[in-house]
């Protein structure tokens, strides 16, 4: 089973808000996967190859 983060942890590994990566993901902008749950707010889940990419985009970019 692949490894999967919570928002917090992401937002942490990424250097942003919490918010932002709720607006990330409810914009389509980053793979979730979206757990059940009878509240209002959906619980995202991350998968760590995502986060992994974002990490290796971001690196080549500054590389440029």
């Amino acid at each position: 089973m692949n490894e999967v983060f919570t928002v917090p942890e992401v937002a942490r590994l990424l250097r942003v808000d919490v918010t932002t990566v709720h607006r990330w993901a409810k914009a389509g902008l980053l793979e979730v996967v979206v757990l059940p749950h009878a509240g209002k707010r959906h619980i995202y889940r991350i998968k760590s190859e995502v986060v992994q990419k974002i990490l290796k985009d971001n690196s080549e970019a500054k590389a440029e």
